[in-house]
């Protein structure tokens, strides 16, 4: 199970005036490490691991495909994710569907449907049950949906994300997070990957 983690160090310096001052201790640095952490795992879902031979959501062979329209035109991202839907539904995949997409196809989506009074982000999320989900680890233009019930795939996790401490140098503290995952893909027709 592939391990990721990212460290941090807090200086003696800082704790000793937090200490003597009565002030709390700056934590962002482990809230900086924790958020990158977390973005090496959507990555690992999303893309996978090459040299680890683990494939991701938009990486692994055999997965359903569709056209991607302009999403920031007419209610081609509704029209889209229906259709990917439909595609689910005539394999026999049913359960909750889950979209992921990058943060420039998330805001095209934020835009008045023409005759509906409604965001296109809004009506797409009434047919998702809101399981819209936008991240930076996809980079631009790439957008998934996939029925992330059980048993079409999972996320195994060996150590769900933890702070450990590595070690004390001049007084200062160094820190690891980290956590063991792995994405398994058990029925690749459970993936839509909207290609542009």
């Amino acid at each position: 199970i592939p391990a990721l983690y990212d460290d941090f160090t807090l200086f003696g310096k800082d704790l000793e005036q937090s200490e003597k001052n009565g002030y709390p201790v700056d934590l962002s640095k482990v809230i900086t490490s924790a958020e990158t952490c977390a973005l090496k795992e959507d990555r690992l879902i999303f893309f996978g691991h090459k040299d680890l031979g683990c494939e991701g959501l938009l990486t692994e062979p055999g997965t359903q495909k569709i056209k991607r329209n302009d999403w920031s035109a007419g209610e081609f991202a509704f029209t889209d994710v229906a259709a990917a839907i439909q595609l689910f539904t005539s394999k026999g995949i049913y359960g909750t569907f889950s979209l992921a997409v990058s943060p420039d196809l998330y805001m095209q989506m934020q835009r008045i449907q023409h005759g509906t009074g409604m965001l296109e982000v809004d009506r797409i999320g009434k047919l998702l049950k809101g399981n819209i989900y936008n991240t930076p680890a996809l980079g631009k233009n790439k957008a998934v949906l996939v029925c992330a019930d059980s048993r079409y795939m999972d996320l195994v996790i060996g150590q769900d994300m933890t702070a450990a401490f590595l070690e004390s140098v001049n007084m200062n503290h160094n820190f690891r997070i980290l956590e063991t995952l792995l994405l398994r893909i058990k029925r690749k027709e459970a993936i839509v990957v909207f290609e542009s």
